[in-house]
């Protein structure tokens, strides 16, 4: 997985209301490790954007996991968009042989999650795009 950004539609901590980064702002190249490096004085809030990430993925998690009639507990106060490249590998067939060679795809996902309201899941490759809620 490699972030792209992450957007807050509800202050967390010491990040306000609105506070979005992008790292990413290029085409990613799935062989290449590209690290991403928080610099910053104390207090500029590094910690805050680590755990507001570590939050979003952990309620990500749980939302992913509840039943139906639990699905009401996670429309909450807290609002985030995040976006990713999550990587896919695709194994094609070579007409001429039973060899199988593996191709690495990056698929975009975005994952809305809206103040009150249940979080709503978009990806997109290159041939598809598809929507969860």
């Amino acid at each position: 997985m490699k972030l792209i950004r992450v957007k807050l539609l509800s202050s967390f901590r010491g990040l306000p209301k609105n506070f979005e980064i992008t790292f990413q702002n290029h085409k990613i190249d799935p062989k290449k490790i590209e690290p991403i490096c928080l610099i910053g004085l104390n207090g500029s809030g590094k910690s805050n954007l680590l755990e507001v990430i570590s939050e979003i993925f952990y309620f990500l998690e749980n939302f992913s996991r509840a039943r139906n009639s639990e699905i009401k507990k996670f429309k909450t106060s807290f609002g985030f968009e995040i976006e990713y490249y999550l990587s896919r590998n695709v194994f094609n067939t070579n007409k001429t042989s039973d060899y199988k060679e593996a191709k690495n795809y990056q698929i975009k996902v975005l994952i809305t999650k809206k103040i009150d309201e249940a979080p709503k899941a978009f990806a997109l490759d290159d041939d598809f795009e598809y929507i969860c809620e």
